[in-house]
């Protein structure tokens, strides 16, 4: 069976094996700032840099935990910025994120306290829970290396992400 035919077959599925996976966005979130050092993912951060610590649901535990150096999109009071997760926060609500100094500063005086915004993960890296499909897909993939290609779609509409994939 020619490459042409396998995607022939893939695309006529039935409706019942595409799986939709919407990015994950966090809004309304609560974020406050704290004083940062040696993180629990392992590395000393200034004041100045721009990072967060996710809360405990999130985090995933260990460390460093699942989630550690990836980048997130925060915005609120109508600014955005990127930032990396450096560390957890077991205080802070799900979604709730602590920011170090400088990163809140970036958003509020640090008088204000509380703020409240939406943040998301730059990539698909948050889902870290993956499908049945996507386990199919990999398994495939990791067959007929070279025989397949997975293509993935991203539908960008005010900054909210969306992950399309076809299940095997």
């Amino acid at each position: 069976m020619d490459a042409h035919r396998r995607h022939d077959s893939v695309a006529r599925r039935a409706p019942g094996d595409v799986a939709l996976n919407k990015r994950q966005s966090y809004s309304n979130a609560r974020f406050t700032y704290y004083v940062v050092g040696l993180g629990a993912c392992g590395q000393t951060n200034q004041p100045s840099d721009f990072i967060v610590a996710l809360d405990s649901s999130l985090y995933g535990g260990g460390s460093p935990g699942p989630q550690c150096f990836k980048s997130i999109t925060i915005s609120a009071n109508g600014k955005q910025t990127t930032a990396t997760i450096m560390d957890e926060c077991p205080g802070c609500p799900f979604g709730g994120l602590d920011m170090s100094e400088g990163l809140f500063q970036y958003f509020a005086d640090l008088g204000v306290g509380v703020l409240n915004g939406e943040w998301w993960y730059n990539d698909d890296s948050g889902n870290s829970k993956r499908t049945d499909a996507h386990q199919r897909l990999d398994a495939l993939a990791r067959r007929q290396s070279g025989d397949v290609t997975l293509h993935r779609r991203q539908s960008y509409s005010s900054a909210r992400f969306t992950y399309y994939s076809v299940g095997l």
